[in-house]
């Protein structure tokens, strides 16, 4: 039987993984079951997708336990020849900084060897102590198991776009399983979905080498915020109302109001004003309220409807980079171990757990189902921090 099982081999599962070994838990005794065979497989292929240059989070958000690993490793022999290692302001780290000090982390600690290929199909508890969790490779028994499942199944697609899409027209998510961005042939004329960083990154990475129309099309004006949510929930200047207070619908509605959906940081939006001005991008506002295929001279083409008096637009392409669900993480499986082992859910279906996110004896969570312990900031690599800080203090027991 495991120590520790960990479901999910992202941010927070790998995070964690590295500091349960750390903080002294048997190589033997723990496990990290993820669908990829690499750690932040998914990850990786989301932020090459936007074109992101620059983590949105300051340097000592990473996935090591030492708040300044990753600036000491920015100094070592394999960051040299990074021309531009950090952004101003907060110094946020490149994206090939922050990549390069995973894999060194992967490779020094040996982290890829803790990991299994596949995926969960359900769970149960044991006679006695733990928890038996069922997967496509057969199943495991661990005294503890974490959930640590991301929201990236489950790309946020509105509802006029599900026909078109159906009907064969280029009309994809960035977040989708087969997006590539570099795939898309720079004489298409494209239309960018959504206001936000990751629309505004993918619109400017696309209009850098386009010989085609690109259009960013967002909902509302430019929404600027250095970061997702306000620095103090990360401690107890907010975290302390918050967890004072217990209606988990409070809670609920106190992260919608926290986070910044939909915002961009301001060297983003300094970007974003520059394509503007030099015309290789365009920049329009409106809600799309249908969506229709057409041919020209052969060639297929889309032909995006607006509301209001917002008229209309034209297109090769559309992609959306509108986000991800707000269901719960985990699927059917998930669902179905909810029932099965009478789990407690909060109206808005996510898990109620206590202070070490203990959903029920033996089952942890972190990342998206443990927000309404962590907080807002309980998505993010701040988050997996903080989420790790209270299971690594259950294994010290």
């Amino acid at each position: 039987m495991l120590d520790w099982l960990i479901i999910g081999g992202g941010v927070h599962g790998t995070l964690l993984s590295h500091h349960l070994l750390q903080a002294g838990v048997r190589r033997e005794r723990l496990r990290v079951l993820d669908p990829h065979s690499r750690p932040l497989a998914r990850w990786g292929r989301f932020t090459a997708s936007t074109g992101m240059e620059f983590l949105r989070s300051p340097s000592v958000h990473h996935l090591d336990v030492h708040p300044f690993a990753l600036e000491h490793f920015a100094k070592g022999p394999e960051c040299r020849r990074m021309k531009k290692p950090y952004a101003w302001p907060y110094d946020r780290p490149a994206l090939a900084l922050f990549q390069a000090h995973v894999h060194h982390l992967v490779r020094t600690h040996g982290l890829q060897e803790v990991r299994l290929e596949g995926v969960a199909r359900g769970a149960s508890r044991l006679p006695a102590r733990g928890l038996r969790v069922e997967t496509n490779q057969g199943a495991l028994e661990a005294r503890r198991v974490v959930l640590a499942l991301g929201a990236g199944d489950h790309p946020a697609w509105p509802d006029w776009a599900t026909t078109p899409q159906a009907e064969g027209g280029r009309v994809e998510h960035i977040f989708s399983e087969g997006f590539h961005r570099e795939r898309i042939p720079p004489e298409e004329d494209v239309v960018v979905v959504g206001g936000g960083i990751t629309a505004v990154q993918l619109a400017l990475a696309l209009a850098a080498r386009a010989t085609g129309r690109v259009t960013l099309l967002s909902s509302h004006a430019m929404r600027i915020h250095q970061f997702d949510s306000d620095p103090g929930w990360l401690g107890p200047r907010l975290l302390t109302a918050f967890h004072g207070q217990r209606c988990p619908r409070q809670r609920r509605r106190t992260i919608l109001e926290a986070r910044h959906r939909g915002s961009i940081p301001p060297d983003v939006a300094a970007a974003l004003r520059g394509a503007l001005r030099k015309d290789t991008l365009s920049h329009q506002h409106g809600q799309v309220v249908a969506v229709h295929k057409y041919l020209e001279s052969s060639r297929e083409r889309l032909r995006l409807e607006l509301a209001g008096d917002a008229g209309t637009l034209e297109a090769d392409r559309i992609i959306l980079a509108t986000g991800f669900s707000r269901s719960r993480p985990g699927g059917r499986w998930l669902d179905e171990t909810i029932q099965s082992m009478a789990l407690s859910c909060a109206p808005c279906g996510y898990p109620l757990v206590d202070r070490h996110l203990t959903w029920t004896p033996g089952l942890h969570v972190m990342g998206p189902l443990a927000e309404l312990e962590i907080g807002p900031a309980s998505r993010n690599i701040s988050g997996a921090r903080m989420g790790s800080e209270r299971l690594v203090a259950l294994a010290r027991g």
